[in-house]
């Protein structure tokens, strides 16, 4: 597993509502992946610039805004099934 290397370990997405007093902080994640959150909290959890802040890239890539939205929408629902 790639994680072992790291000088910082990655968060553990599975816990996020654990560590939330057991609700999925769905505001906060969206803002996470969106990038709406302030700069020193966004390079928190995106490490270095190599790793891209989701909501603009899929901004980017998609014809509209709805799509990105969607795509958006699903990583977060994804992570919310995958809570322990």
């Amino acid at each position: 597993m790639v994680a072992s290397g790291l000088k910082t370990q990655p968060t553990d997405l599975t816990r996020l509502a654990a560590r939330n007093g057991g609700q999925f902080p769905t505001a906060r994640v969206r803002k996470a992946i969106t990038g709406t959150l302030d700069e020193r909290t966004i390079a928190r959890f995106h490490g270095p610039e190599e790793m891209p802040v989701w909501g603009n890239r899929f901004r980017d890539e998609s014809d509209s805004h709805t799509i990105a939205n969607a795509r958006i929408n699903a990583i977060v629902d994804y992570l919310k099934s995958v809570q322990r």
